[in-house]
């Protein structure tokens, strides 16, 4: 059972007399906006005169728009102070900032953040980065104050100082910078590993977080999971404004003591705090339509309601394609010449193309990875060399393809967007592990203090072939522990370990113990340290439901300096989801207090719940835990965006940038396509196995045996269309491709090509060059969205060129203003079934002096073989010189009366036209 963090907190005091009602504030932010398929973090502030816990529900009037309610966050608050200069351009100002620090989303981040607060860490710092990252982002700009950096006092040290330690990211889907006033971490993008023998350099994994945090005035989108979003301000709003108008020092003084975006007169930290918050609630607000949404909020105190007056959220298209991100890996055990099976996930809300890979780093030079991941989504499987025993870095990486919003893959990979690192221990006999969370006193001297247990599967184990360090969690140094026999336990090789540190403060704080054997086992344990004075000392836990409900789950445990009999305790649960109820405690079987809990929790999510504990004469006491509600669905706040169940795209095996048609390679009368393939699964639901088909088509709708159609242009008539031709796959004259079953968000990357494996480029039939026909795929699958019946969907690559230009290039020279005209020739390259109208539009800086006779051309069923003239003509201007005239060439689109979507081409051809002017 996983321990999470917890707090210890000074009792709240009800203020004697009538009992007054919850009061709740509007929104501190102005129309609010949430992007489509995306969420919006909105606070919202209440309190209530008596100090009475409030309980939340919302709701939306449009379907479109979903909202859900969380509380119970623990409350960081910042004392802020600047003096200014003295001049009306930089004022004297002090503040507290609050924030919901966000544990049900980010504990690791809100737990460290947390303990250096309590510790701290902060006091005395200064904001030593006030920027504005890109005015153009918002209306308001998108400003970010930095701090956390325990060398911010010197303007040429601030920025590089940190905890002595760093921590991977903790990105989640509904956390993204479409808010204002959002608490993030700082990092220094992704960590680098060197092979121990080469020497080589490795980026593997964004685990740079450690100290510095920055809270955001404004949406600055582009930061959008790159960093981790760990809270949310709730008041200080003035102060924040107050911090973003101070004066910095501009780029370029040249003097380290001056450096750009610092405040020139400090932004200094009295000192931080953290707290419980049993008032205010946060909006997960998200939407799937274009609406604009009215959201009313109620809050209780158990003897008052109130409601807020609806206010509006409307949803809009988001411009942003946001980059995917991977979830965390635990650690892996692999036995010697075996194959490892790493099961990873990522997440991209755009459902876009994601190719996935590993690296290897930190490994014996014979260790070897066998093959790329192809399909996004499956696991990576790597395989090494025969007899290697010792530790391995696997490093897991997601990298996007841009797409266009949303359909069509248009462009070339992105940079690398996420990597995760996986430790790896080849060979070695895997450890049963434990973490020992403790109670202690501030101010004491902690010696020899167990920290962690753990037993040795291996039966020839020694304690001195492992190392182990501990991170007390209060922003102090990781330091080294000791690993020595376990005396409490009879096996030979059981283990543990022993560590000394002294808390300043008290609180609650994360305790990470790392553990690293010789041979390559590797182990993070996470507990937590209560240091109270305090009799009743209470320590979290994390349950994890079957199904909607928790039946008397163990939430918390605490002992007593002086335990009673469990009826002389009380204990009450806030949910994290809006709601309170009490909990049973009962006699726990090590002789400490367990404390129960019933709930139904309205979404498959994690939550973060906070236990109150109580008994005569005795200072309240709080404990953080949480709870994993799964095994249950409910509809999605984040589906996906309305695209077809199954999308692709072919295009050139580089796929440069604009690049959407494959390449044509000939040889004799047979013609090749080559390229690459992508299909992707863009539904909520995984597919069934299946199989692709490819055809050259003239109507861009399968048609596998000739057939008689009516003519659109002559009423009554009908004319032939002839039968799609197959296309082959390679010299093996494949007819068809197998596909695996597609996960949601998963797909496949098929390559046509002459490789050395073999010839697997699309043959055409003899003799047809493709000209004027798309590559038409025919996937072959079951759809889960229409209750597995098999389903065929056709997707268009192409088409090749529709028409051809003769000559390309014309030279008019002009007469002493005497017109001078010529032209150029136009034919289709494949008979219609339709008219094709190709609008034609001049493209020049002297359109009054060079003119065309035609605005469009159109070919029909009876003449698209014959050529069409077009006549440029250019007059004197009166200049001199030689300019370039291009006469663009337009496929009308499929909307157009009387076209034929068929040449819908998707690079316009030009004709240039060169003006020679007279010389005077």
């Amino acid at each position: 059972m996983k321990l999470f963090h917890l707090l210890l907190f000074p009792v709240l005091l009800a203020v004697p007399g009538r009992a007054a009602a919850p009061v709740i504030d509007p929104p501190g932010e102005v129309a609010p906006r949430v992007p489509i398929g995306k969420a919006l973090l909105l606070p919202i502030t209440a309190s209530d005169a008596d100090g009475d816990r409030l309980t939340f529900t919302v709701s939306s009037d449009k379907p479109g728009v979903s909202v859900r309610v969380r509380t119970g966050h623990p409350k960081l608050k910042v004392s802020i102070n600047h003096v200014g200069d003295g001049t009306a351009a930089d004022p004297a100002f002090s503040g507290t900032l609050e924030f919901a620090l966000l544990r049900d989303f980010t504990p690791i981040t809100a737990g460290f953040i947390g303990g250096f607060a309590q510790g701290g860490y902060f006091d005395n710092q200064v904001f030593h980065r006030i920027a504005d990252l890109n005015p153009s982002e918002d209306a308001d700009g998108s400003f970010i104050m930095q701090a956390g950096d325990p060398l911010s006092t010197n303007p040429q040290t601030a920025g590089t100082g940190g905890p002595g330690f760093s921590f991977e990211n903790e990105l989640r889907a509904p956390l993204l910078f479409a808010g204002r006033g959002q608490l993030a971490m700082a990092n220094s993008g992704f960590a680098r590993l060197t092979h121990p023998t080469t020497f080589q350099s490795i980026e593997t994994y964004r685990a740079t977080n450690g100290s510095q945090f920055f809270v955001t005035d404004g949406s600055p989108r582009f930061l959008d999971f790159n960093h981790t979003i760990f809270g949310q301000l709730l008041r200080g709003w003035d102060t924040l404004d107050r911090m973003s108008k101070v004066p910095r020092w501009p780029a370029g003084t040249g003097d380290p003591a001056r450096p750009q975006d610092r405040p020139i007169v400090d932004v200094k930290i009295g000192n931080s705090t953290v707290e419980p918050d049993f008032a205010d609630a946060l909006l997960i607000i998200s939407a799937t339509a274009p609406v604009t949404a009215n959201i009313t909020v109620t809050a209780s105190d158990g003897t008052t309601t109130v409601t807020l007056p609806p206010f509006a959220v409307t949803a809009y298209k988001d411009t942003v394609n946001n980059p995917p991100f991977l979830r965390s890996v635990p650690n892996q055990t692999v036995k010697t010449d075996r194959t490892l099976t790493v099961p990873f996930k990522f997440i991209d809300l755009e459902r876009d193309y994601i190719f996935s890979f590993n690296e290897i780093v930190r490994l014996a030079p014979t260790y070897v990875a066998n093959g790329a991941i192809k399909v996004p989504g499956n696991p990576v499987r790597l395989a090494g060399n025969a007899g290697y025993v010792g530790p391995l870095d696997l490093g897991l990486g997601v990298q996007q393809y841009d797409m266009t919003y949303r359909g069509d893959i248009d462009g070339s990979p992105r940079a690398i967007d996420d990597r995760v690192r996986v430790e790896v221990a080849v060979g070695d006999k895997a450890m049963a592990a434990k973490v020992v969370s403790f109670s202690a006193a501030s101010g004491v001297p902690l010696a020899n203090q167990l920290v962690a247990k753990f037993t040795d599967t291996d039966a020839l184990g020694q304690a001195g072939e492992y190392t182990a360090t501990i991170n007390w969690g209060d922003g102090a140094t990781p330091g080294a522990g000791t690993v020595g026999r376990d005396t409490s336990s009879p096996l030979p090789t059981a283990f543990a370990v022993r560590g000394g540190h002294t808390y300043a403060n008290q609180g609650t704080y994360p305790l990470v113990v790392t553990l690293t054997a010789a041979k390559g086992q590797r182990a993070t344990l996470r507990g937590i340290a209560v240091i109270t004075a305090g009799p009743l000392r209470p320590f979290g836990r994390t349950v994890t439901t079957k199904g909607a409900k928790l039946s008397n789950g163990i939430v918390a445990t605490f002992t007593d300096d002086a335990p009673l009999l469990p009826a002389a305790y009380s204990a009450s649960i806030c949910w994290g989801d809006g709601t309170f109820s009490e909990g049973l405690v009962r006699r726990g079987p090590g002789g400490d207090f367990q404390v129960l809990g019933t709930h139904t929790f309205p979404d498959p999510e994690d939550y973060s719940l906070v236990v109150r504990v109580r008994r005569n004469g005795a200072a309240d006491a709080y404990a953080w835990s949480a709870a994993e509600a799964r095994g249950f669905t409910r509809p999605q706040h984040l589906p996906p965006y309305s695209t077809p169940n199954l999308i692709g795209q072919f295009a050139p095996v580089s796929l440069p940038n604009g690049g959407s048609k494959p390449v044509l390679t000939k040889t004799g009368n047979q013609t090749f396509g080559t390229g690459q393939f992508i299909a992707i699964n863009a539904g909520n639901k995984a597919t069934t196995g299946g199989a692709v088909r490819f055809y050259l088509s003239e109507d861009k709708r399968l048609n596998t045996t000739d057939e008689t159609v009516p003519d659109p242009n002559r009423p009554g008539q009908t004319m032939s269309n002839p039968r799609d031709k197959p296309l082959l796959i390679g010299a093996s004259n494949l007819t068809q491709v197998p596909l695996n079953a597609f996960v949601a968000g998963g797909g496949v990357r098929l390559n046509f090509d002459v490789n050395p494996a073999g010839d697997a480029r699309l043959r055409f039939p003899a003799g047809e060059n493709g000209a004027g026909l798309n590559v038409l795929a025919r996937f072959i699958y079951s759809d889960p969205l229409a209750d597995n019946l098999p389903i065929e969907r056709n997707v268009v690559f192409g088409p090749f060129e529709t028409f051809s230009v003769g000559p390309t290039v014309l030279t008019v020279k002009e007469l002493g203003g005497v017109a001078a005209a010529a032209q150029f020739k136009v034919k289709l390259q494949k008979q219609p079934r339709a008219n094709v109208t190709i609008p034609l539009v001049l493209d020049t800086n002297a359109q009054a002096h060079v003119t065309i006779d035609k605005t469009s051309l159109v070919f029909t069923a009876a003449d698209w073989n014959v050529e069409q003239a077009v006549t440029v003509t250019a007059k004197d201007d009166g200049l001199t010189g030689t300019h370039t005239v291009r006469v663009q060439l337009t496929p009308a689109d499929a909307s157009s009366p009387g076209t034929d979507v068929r040449f819908d081409n998707a690079d316009p051809a030009d004709v240039f036209v060169i003006v020679n002017d007279k010389t005077p």
